[in-house]
């Protein structure tokens, strides 16, 4: 039985590291895409932190570019209704630069922070919408503000464009119903039924998250089977070379990123530069060589780097500008590495030739 709550436990960790992988990749192609904020998708934004944001535009060499993609990004994150979110990632972009999407997005915030919650509700930030309506209309009433008055037509502006949010919203959850509707009989009995049936199935998925744990231990004897031969290629792995499977996976994966950058370049892509592409092999070459030296039993001391210390033991020769060459020398490592071989000899090969 804790074989199975073991297998459970490596499923969610092989969950994460494909995320990871997800994010590592869509951030890359943005990276040197060098794209402009209002140029990457709502999927790609939904992998992103604020930290991603910070390494694609600097705030202090590109504040536009920062604050743009933070606020599209709030907008994606910003409610826990998906719906919802959309429809304000979709305005803020046809809105470029407004300044009521400014004001949307620094009003969320607000909302949040005072609520210290990370993300508000579609009726919290509707809520806000009528309260700005009415407030508008306080002060244009106790100024005598006229449509001539560009007051009046500053907050009648705001107005319209809150209103446009919540519509948009109705429209796409509307929408969304209508196509869950048309899957079941169109009567007024079936139309009474859809709240009795929503309440049902959030009972059944209460039920269901309840008896995951059971659900786990009854995992047929071939899905077992496949999963105990999984660990047990990462529990030799690490018996052989310190690290696991999934960590040479993820090595591997970042080698084709890095192969695909180069064909684009080679097929004339200007944004892609060879110091891009040396910064990420070097990255590369360092982990691996971290890897050797705790596969040999090395003990690993963090330094700073310095342009003129000498580092004896590095075994890369990180001068070498072909790239295809180092990439394939790093491939042969990774090769050897799995299989528990030496890897030295890999790098005398590579000086002799």
């Amino acid at each position: 039985m804790q074989v199975i709550h073991t297998a459970g436990t490596y499923k969610t960790q092989q969950t994460i590291c494909a995320k990871s992988i997800e994010t590592m990749t869509q951030f890359n192609i943005a990276y040197y895409e060098k794209r402009d904020p209002a140029d990457i998708t709502y999927d790609e934004y939904k992998t992103f932190t604020k930290d991603n944001i910070e390494q694609l535009y600097p705030k202090d060499t590109m504040p536009k570019e920062n604050e743009k993609a933070n606020s599209l990004l709030i907008m994606v994150i910003g409610t826990d209704d998906e719906i919802l979110n959309k429809v304000l990632f979709d305005k803020e972009i046809q809105s470029y630069n407004s300044e009521f999407a400014k004001k949307t997005s620094q009003m969320m915030k607000e909302i949040a922070v005072s609520k210290n919650e990370k993300t508000i509700s579609a009726e919290e930030l509707f809520q806000v919408f009528e309260y700005n309506k009415q407030d508008a209309q306080v002060l244009i009433d106790h100024y005598g503000y006229t449509p001539e008055d560009k007051q009046y037509q500053y907050m009648q502006s705001m107005i319209s464009y809150e209103e446009s949010i919540k519509k948009e919203y109705e429209k796409r959850v509307q929408e969304k119903n209508s196509i869950l509707a048309s899957y079941t009989n169109n009567n007024q009995a079936t139309q009474n039924s859809i709240a009795k049936a929503q309440e049902e199935k959030n009972e059944q998925e209460k039920i269901e998250k309840q008896n995951s744990t059971k659900a786990l231990e009854e995992e047929s004897d071939e899905d077992g089977r496949e999963t105990l031969r999984r660990l047990m290629e990462d529990i030799r792995s690490v018996l052989r070379t310190g690290f696991t499977v999934s960590e040479l996976e993820y090595i591997e994966k970042l080698l084709e990123e890095i192969r695909k950058l180069i064909s684009e370049k080679e097929e004339g892509n200007d944004n892609i530069s060879d110091s891009d592409i040396e910064k990420l092999i070097k990255a590369i070459e360092k982990e691996l060589l971290v890897l050797e030296k705790k596969i040999n039993g090395v003990v690993i001391i963090e330094k700073d780097d310095e342009p003129n210390s000498n580092d004896n033991e590095t075994s890369f020769n990180q001068s070498d500008t072909d790239f295809e060459l180092r990439l394939d020398v790093i491939q042969k490592k990774l090769d050897n590495m799995k299989n528990g071989k030496d890897t030295q000899s890999i790098d005398k090969t590579k000086e002799d030739d």
